[in-house]
């Protein structure tokens, strides 16, 4: 969609624009101010954000249980849907992106699996920035999904470095997802 000529004058270039922003305030103020502007000044309900937002979701959900979509496209695609989940912040949210994590482990090629293993265990200093799929879960009070995540995150970087396929990168996911779990009293 084109967001550099167009103006942001209606609800569906509004939805377009919110959701081709991955759901975002900050992507879309940071990439196109201007078009951010108009947008906040149509005044958009948050419910209707929100409701914007499960669609895209649902959108990443669907193509993640697809046997058409591109296994090399999984992590992305995954990846994206985890986002959307932290921007929710929800119990519904999070069981969905656990059950589609589950589902498709066995899909996922050797390389990408490391870096659906960093997308479980947060981007960022995990003493600075408690993000990504384990501390969500654990602060929506779902530790069960929270050392579930956990072990999923360990056995995807395990067999990953057992393949030889970026064996340093897989050790740093392998201690953050350990320290993770010192932290919250999984190990």
């Amino acid at each position: 969609m084109d967001f550099e000529n167009r103006p942001i004058d209606s609800i569906e270039r509004a939805k377009a624009f919110f959701r081709a922003m991955g759901c975002s305030h900050f992507h879309m103020g940071r990439e196109y101010p201007q078009r951010y502007e108009e947008y906040q000044s149509l005044s958009i309900p948050k419910r209707l954000e929100r409701e914007w937002t499960y669609e895209a979701l649902y959108g990443h959900i669907d193509a993640l249980r697809s046997s058409a979509t591109e296994p090399g496209r999984l992590w992305w695609r995954h990846s994206r849907a985890a986002d959307l989940v932290q921007q929710l912040s929800v119990e519904d949210a999070l069981e969905l992106i656990h059950e589609v994590t589950e589902e498709i482990v066995d899909r996922l090629p050797l390389r990408t699996k490391v870096i659906v293993a960093e997308t479980i265990n947060g981007r960022g200093m995990i003493e600075y920035r408690h993000t990504g799929l384990v501390f969500l879960a654990h602060r929506l009070g779902r530790p069960d999904l929270a050392k579930r995540f956990s072990e999923i995150s360990l056995a995807l970087s395990l067999s990953a470095k057992d393949a030889g396929i970026e064996p340093e990168r897989c050790d740093r996911a392998i201690e953050t997802c350990r320290e993770i779990r010192r932290m919250l009293g999984f190990a």
